[in-house]
């Protein structure tokens, strides 16, 4: 399989073309190397933005003349726009160059092309636009037959390293792809020492390897809205990319990121089906030995030192299992990135991440940091679907998954009773935990009942001004002042409601048990119909 190749032309090119037989060339090694894009008369002396860069620019000196200044400010504007060059007809409107002008195309390497006979600029524009057109058109073949190569190996099921390497062959680039999870690929391979110093680079400082390249020779790989690594074209040359170059990094790019989505989508479909296990283990139904096997598989850590179980409640609707695994696979890669390994299942409508935290991660506090901050990403990715999520109990035996996940799903529990929850990890549920299991019991109505039914009774069984007083004073630890305030009521309402409340109830501050009994009453109020706010 044969590189391809597509020839630039250049300045060195040009003036081997039979139009410029009889013109005097003054150019510098390096400006005879110069790319030329295109052609353009050009008789005005204030460029602007009226080219782009790498064009022939063809003049009769009208613009100019002999005034020497504005012919100098001409030639600096076409240097500063990456012009080609400039070619200049010594005829009828001016006959000589200024040796200013000449000193200053060489020091920036420019080219000059002189005239010193009438020439049909519309001949050489014609001439080298055939050019321009017909490499064009090649270059159009070559990047179908690129196209071609690329989807067969695409199809072949044969991985990245077969991409990049028909990729490489095709076009003669030499590529780097560092991925965010996973080893390095080289196309082709380099030494070991350029090899092992560039990955220590990627580990330590990514962006400054970023960096350290040109901007259109470093490519990201993003789809599903991430980015799964990065793609480097390893050049020789001090020049930049070719066209063609360019537009088959854009191709390359491209297929490069699909044979990625598609690899870690049947990777995902391969747990999937592997996961049977996963929904035994967080029910307590398998052995500490059948535990540790199948971590080691999935994580390749047979004793992690604690894991937390994460349930996420998605908007299913249309929830494919498509769908699921790309969402995953966004999932996946975020938490990994962060250090967490990561076993994920479904039942239903939830998704369940058993979450290994890094061994770095030691305070819990800091782990709840990290899963939030993975989640609020997750939640600005409509397509995800994420309704609400719940961080169960940190636990420190691999048999105590199903402690995690059941705390899991109290913390789901109470965010649909009393909505989302400023942290919601089970070490933070507080008096719900108490108020869940009093649930389970079947005894919690009867618990708020036996504090505050007479008081429910006076507010006519709405959610009235007095449990709502009661919660407030509560709240502003019995200080008048505050809690009249903070109800928006003066002085003397305060007191009068105070007194239908312990009319009904007794002394609120009667002890520390009793108040303790009169908040947990109405936290369980609020719990089962609704905020007293």
């Amino acid at each position: 399989m044969g590189k391809a190749v597509l020839q630039r032309l250049l300045i060195k090119d040009v003036i081997n073309r039979p139009l410029f037989q009889e013109a005097t060339v003054i150019a510098t090694e390096k400006a005879l190397q110069r790319s030329v894009t295109w052609v353009h008369i050009m008789e005005v002396t204030y460029v602007g933005q009226l080219i782009n860069g790498n064009e022939l620019i063809l003049s009769t000196g009208i613009g100019w003349q002999e005034d020497e200044q504005t012919c100098l400010s001409f030639l600096q504007q076409l240097i500063d726009k990456d012009a080609a060059g400039l070619v200049i007809e010594l005829v009828n409107y001016t006959k000589t160059l200024p040796e200013s002008v000449i000193q200053l195309a060489k020091k920036h390497d420019f080219p000059l092309i002189l005239f010193i006979k009438e020439v049909r600029y519309i001949d050489i524009t014609q001439d080298l636009h055939s050019i321009f057109i017909h490499e064009h058109h090649q270059m159009v073949k070559k990047l179908e037959q690129l196209s071609e190569k690329l989807n067969a190996s695409l199809l072949s099921g044969k991985g990245l390293q077969d991409l990049l390497t028909v990729f490489h062959r095709f076009t003669g680039l030499e590529f780097m792809f560092f991925p965010k999870q996973g080893e390095p690929l080289f196309v082709p391979p380099c030494s070991k020492t350029q090899k092992d110093a560039l990955v220590a680079k990627w580990t330590t400082a990514p962006q400054q390897l970023i960096d350290a390249y040109p901007a259109d020779h470093v490519r990201k790989i993003d789809f599903l809205g991430q980015t799964f690594g990065y793609l480097f074209v390893r050049s020789k040359k001090e020049t930049g990319l070719t066209d063609f170059e360019t537009l088959s990094l854009d191709r390359g790019v491209t297929a490069t990121a699909q044979e990625m989505m598609k690899s870690m989508y049947y990777e995902e479909q391969r747990r999937r089906q592997e996961n049977n296990w996963v929904r035994k283990w967080i029910k307590g139904h398998l052995t500490e030995k059948d535990i540790k096997s199948n971590v080691k598989q999935a994580i390749g850590v047979s004793h992690p030192s604690k894991l937390l179980v994460a349930l996420c409640e998605m908007d299913m609707p249309n929830y494919s299992e498509t769908k699921f695994f790309s969402h995953l696979m966004i999932a996946r890669s975020l938490f990994e990135n962060s250090g967490f390994k990561l076993v994920a299942s479904r039942i239903h409508h939830q998704t369940i991440f058993l979450l290994f935290p890094a061994e770095s991660l030691i305070q819990l506090e800091d782990i709840h940091k990290e899963i939030i901050k993975i989640f609020n990403q997750l939640e600005h990715i409509p397509e995800f679907g994420l309704e609400t999520y719940g961080m169960g109990q940190l636990v420190y035996q691999l048999t105590d998954a199903d402690k995690s996940y059941k705390s899991a799903r109290t913390v789901l529990h109470v965010q649909n009773r009393v909505g989302k929850l400023p942290l919601p990890a089970f070490e933070h549920l507080h008096s719900y935990q108490l108020i869940v299991s009093m649930e389970e019991s079947g005894i919690l109505e009867d618990y708020i009942h036996q504090y505050l039914g007479r008081l429910i009774d006076m507010d006519d069984k709405r959610r009235g001004p007095l449990l709502r007083t009661l919660k407030y004073y509560l709240m502003n630890n019995g200080k008048k002042k505050e809690t009249a305030e903070a109800l928006y009521i003066v002085r003397q309402t305060l007191y009068h409601r105070l007194e239908k409340i312990e009319e009904a109830i007794g002394e609120i501050f009667a002890t520390q048990e009793k108040r303790i009994a009169l908040e947990l009453a109405l936290i369980g109020y609020e719990y089962l119909y609704g905020g007293l706010s």
